[in-house]
């Protein structure tokens, strides 16, 4: 159904730029107009302030919404096919690398990611998405049909197996994950146990700051200085961001993944919503002994036989290492000796 071809708006007071700026929000097109006076666009009313209108109220605007096209017609007329297929091709590798569960794999799905979507089209989630989505409504996905796909693939992927786009489609995770690759053992460090089981709730924190004003129908912007991919893929001009960013990766070289840890806000959104996922990692006798994965994974969400699953990327690290078929353990029996970790025979 297409909408009417113009339709006038008349409003004026202290609310009428903040529902010029709604109207923008939603992807209208609006011709904002400054109204002769309240005469103008009050009721019929009084032929003196008719005669003598007084000076235009820069807050009394009139709003002509153009719109002649469905939704739907104007998303697929402003939609950059090229991107679409960027996209498709990234959600098809992070699939490929993740199912397969080949470590090659989920490199080169990484460097994609990081180059494609990061330093390239810029098409990557932020929780700044979350926070549009609740103040315009889900009309801010649907204009833009990356985006779209994206969110679509998170949100499922999300739901079914937890946070598969933290391990596999997230260019700052991809970063971290370079960069944790180049820096030798020697130079890593990680946070006692009881320090970090306080410290991973930081950024459900962070997440609270962000999106409840939003919720408040308030515009406070202040995802920027939480979410330093913003700042090194666009290459922000701001001494303050890159300042923060600066700092987030300096401590990501120290600590594996230190912002997906304790800082991220999308990804304690993320992992949220992955407490209902359906499925899960399965586990083995031995994992209650063994201690390879647990120091091997990248967010420190294993511990012993248990994985907090909120926390848990999905990245395969552990999966490719130790369980193959439930019941066996897979590890290479060298690294096990040479640990002392001593296995107890599954049944």
């Amino acid at each position: 159904m297409l909408r009417p071809n113009k339709v006038v708006i008349h409003c004026n007071g202290e609310h009428a730029a903040q529902f010029f700026h709604d109207l923008m929000l939603r992807g209208e097109c609006v011709e904002q107009r400054v109204c002769p006076g309240a005469a103008a666009v009050g009721d019929a009313g009084d032929a003196e302030a008719a005669s003598n209108p007084p000076d235009p109220d820069p807050l009394d605007l009139q709003f002509v919404l153009t719109e002649d096209e469905t939704l739907l017609e104007r998303t697929l007329d402003g939609t950059s096919w090229p991107r679409v297929a960027l996209m498709l091709i990234v959600l098809a590798l992070g699939s490929v690398a993740f199912f397969t569960k080949a470590p090659s794999m989920r490199w080169v799905a990484l460097a994609v990611t990081l180059f494609a979507l990061g330093f390239g089209d810029g098409g990557f989630l932020s929780v700044s998405h979350i926070t549009s989505g609740i103040s315009a409504g889900a009309g801010v996905y649907l204009r833009d049909v990356p985006l779209l796909l994206m969110v679509v693939f998170t949100v499922g992927t999300t739901l079914v197996w937890g946070r598969v786009f933290c391990g596999f489609l997230c260019p700052f995770g991809a970063l971290q994950d370079f960069v944790d690759r180049l820096v030798p053992d020697r130079m890593k460090r990680r946070l006692s146990r009881k320090i970090h089981n306080q410290a991973v709730y930081a950024k459900y924190g962070v997440l609270a700051i962000i999106v409840l004003p939003a919720l408040a129908g308030r515009q406070v912007s202040l995802y920027q200085y939480f979410e330093p991919f913003g700042t090194v893929f666009s290459l922000s001009p701001s001494v303050l961001l890159w300042a923060i960013a600066t700092l987030f990766l300096a401590a990501s070289v120290v600590i594996p993944r230190f912002y997906c840890r304790y800082a991220c806000p999308l990804g304690a959104a993320l992992g949220l919503l992955s407490l209902i996922s359906l499925r899960r990692i399965d586990r083995v006798e031995q994992c209650g002994h063994c201690k390879v994965c647990e120091l091997k994974c990248p967010t420190g969400a294993i511990r012993g036989a248990t994985i907090d699953f909120h926390e848990c990327v999905r990245c395969n690290i552990c999966e490719v290492q130790l369980i193959q078929k439930v019941g066996a353990c897979q590890h290479d029996m060298d690294e096990i000796r040479g640990r002392l970790v001593h296995l107890t025979r599954a049944p």
